[in-house]
């Protein structure tokens, strides 16, 4: 933002806006990030603020829980995760066929920009899709514990 308006006001035009700027963004960021904090928390309820950090790593990568409760909600959390992968998918899948299209049809030889996005589109779709089967098989892991434990 401070660089948008460097050129038409004065450094201290930039540097006030600048902090306005960053204010309002926080808050609203720290507003965003909220819900998806107490759907977590209400999702790991039984579990510790202790065993959070142990849950976290559980339901992602690493050694499976021998513990039940915090397999359980490793599990949990691992499913949260797999649908906010499957949503971030489907949100990011047009959006890379969009830019995809953009560049071959509308491609101008002078920018290589459209590329450049087209590539960081479908680098954001493939790794959304990674995370997904990551999650699929993260579930599968920690579900096929439960049954030899």
């Amino acid at each position: 933002m401070s660089v948008g308006i460097l050129s038409d006001n004065g450094p201290l035009e930039m540097i006030v806006f600048g902090l306005v700027g960053g204010l309002l963004y926080g808050v609203l960021a720290s507003a965003a990030a909220a819900k998806p904090r107490r759907e977590v928390q209400d999702l790991l309820g039984e579990i510790s603020r202790d065993q959070y950090p142990t849950v976290f790593r559980a339901a992602r990568r690493g050694p499976v829980p021998t513990d039940p409760a915090t397999r359980t909600a490793a599990r949990k959390l691992a499913g949260h995760d797999l649908v906010q992968a499957r949503i971030g998918t489907f949100i990011a899948l047009p959006f890379a066929a969009l830019m995809i299209a953009a560049t071959v049809v509308g491609r101008d030889p002078e920018s290589p920009w459209f590329a450049v996005l087209s590539a960081l589109t479908a680098a954001v779709t493939a790794y959304q899709v990674y995370l997904w089967r990551t999650f699929k098989r993260r579930i599968e892991s920690l579900a096929l514990t439960d049954d030899f434990v």
